[in-house]
């Protein structure tokens, strides 16, 4: 494994990038993306995985959403 300082934000652009065509296909759903000040810029980790981890839990909410925010 190979562990990188990982800006959290960039992950979290990307990831919602990818799942953003799942995005359009429910217009129902608004999607608001909120990273508090809380969270650390940066974090050490394994960026693909992490962005991974985020695409499906991101991917699992718009499925399993009917109408309303995520």
């Amino acid at each position: 494994l190979t562990y990188d300082a990982v800006r959290v934000r960039s992950v979290v652009d990307a990831a919602a990038e990818v799942v953003s065509p799942l995005l359009n296909q429910k217009p129902a759903i608004k999607f608001v993306k909120i990273v508090t000040q809380s969270v650390p810029n940066v974090i050490v980790g394994d960026k693909t995985k992490i962005k991974q981890i985020l695409v499906n839990l991101l991917s699992n909410a718009i499925k399993f959403t009917k109408s309303g925010s995520i």
